[in-house]
């Protein structure tokens, strides 16, 4: 019940989590009792929808957006001195911080990282390979997953993290680099709720009919990944779908259902539709309207 009210979901993932529990518990219990069955759960039933997203004109009209709210100042050449310098009143609504905002939908956009990701990122971590190509080395990964380089696919990438990186500062935080992180005496997920403030009065501005949802920052990220595997197909088989799925930190089988099998559904349909334009509606039977 409580999952249905706070995500819609019929809570499988807390369902996993107690069978896995009780298995362990069950395991170490056979130390006293070797005999002891492990007992057969059924099947988790789960729940999948379509996740939301920005397509390619609201995400053109986001960034936009963003641009506006902070003069265009992110296309010109800036470093760490000027960035400091920018206006940041009171208000959460300044031009330094929607400078940030900025930078972290390109660094999304780039590199499909997670919401929790936002508030570790060090500039540090992203670095030039000697080819003019940048990756980052997520130092810090979710439930201590492995730590392996996140590759950018766009090749706009590497400009945009030249001037990026200029305006920031060489060793540190890259998004709100002046704010303290928990561990410096700041508070709790600060820097997530900022980004989700900016977010939403930049999308309420732009697209007032967008529904971001429970989770701003998460429907950026499917965002970011759904218009790369649109842009590139190729992506969406093989060892490349294996490679993207690692390099988007999920697996082929989530790459697979959340993203390719919606956007496969949609190109069926629009090309059925101009099948029959094509064909003028003249097989089979058909509705007048």
């Amino acid at each position: 019940a409580r999952a249905k009210k706070n995500n819609g979901s019929n809570g499988s993932g807390m369902k996993e989590q107690q069978k896995a529990f009780i298995r362990a518990l069950m395991k170490e219990a056979r130390i006293d009792f070797p005999n002891l069955q492990i007992p057969d759960f059924p099947s988790i039933s789960r729940q999948t929808k379509q996740v939301a997203h920005l397509n390619h004109d609201q995400w053109d009209l986001l960034i936009r957006r963003v641009k506006e709210q902070c003069d265009f100042v992110v296309n010109k050449e800036m470093n760490y001195k000027q960035y400091q310098s920018l206006p940041s009143t009171y208000k959460r609504e300044n031009q330094r911080n929607w400078v940030d905002l900025y930078d972290a939908l390109l660094l999304e956009y780039f590199f499909f990282l997670r919401s929790e990701d936002m508030y570790r990122l060090k500039s540090e971590w992203f670095q030039d390979n000697g080819k003019g190509e940048y990756q980052c080395l997520l130092e810090e990964t979710k439930k201590d997953r492995d730590i392996h380089l996140t590759q950018s696919y766009r090749p706009e990438a590497d400009g945009y993290m030249r001037r990026m990186k200029e305006r920031r500062p060489k060793k540190g935080y890259l998004i709100f680099p002046l704010m303290l992180r928990p561990d410096e005496g700041g508070a709790e997920n600060k820097v997530r709720n900022l980004l989700n403030h900016l977010l939403k009065k930049a999308v309420e501005k732009c697209l007032p009919d967008f529904d971001l949802g429970k989770k701003p920052w998460t429907t950026i990220r499917h965002t970011t990944i759904r218009l790369m595997l649109e842009d590139d197909p190729s992506l969406w088989v093989g060892y490349k779908l294996r490679d993207f799925a690692a390099n988007c930190h999920t697996s082929p089988d989530q790459i697979q259902t959340t993203y390719i099998q919606p956007i496969q559904a949609g190109k069926t349909a629009r090309e059925t539709r101009e099948n029959l334009r094509v064909k003028g509606w003249k097989s089979g039977s058909r509705v007048r309207v």
